[in-house]
């Protein structure tokens, strides 16, 4: 699909096209779900979803100092308030320790 161009990934470099719509074509792409969307879209700069994945969930748990695994729920309403920031500042939060 990219090699033939049925997917133009130059579009996604365009800040004037809407995240929202960036993000439908990367899920349209067989094999692409939520987490990988959402993880391109990091590496795009846009960083309004979150990818959460194992990793995160048990870092934020372990952040939040939680005996249960928080939930996906949990991590969304939690960093809803940073808008389109959140994914960038859940990143920064689940790998600080990576510069220790």
């Amino acid at each position: 699909m990219f090699a033939d161009g049925s997917v133009d990934t130059k579009g996604w470099l365009d800040p004037a096209n809407p995240t929202e719509q960036i993000r439908k074509e990367i899920l349209s792409i067989p094999g692409a779900g939520p987490y990988v969307a959402d993880n391109i879209l990091k590496l795009l700069g846009r960083f309004d979803y979150l990818g959460i994945d194992s990793f995160v969930r048990k870092q934020v748990t372990t952040l939040w100092g939680k005996r249960k695994p928080v939930t996906d729920l949990q991590i969304k309403k939690a960093y809803a308030i940073h808008r389109q920031y959140q994914g960038l500042v859940l990143w920064c939060d689940v790998t600080q320790d990576w510069l220790k």
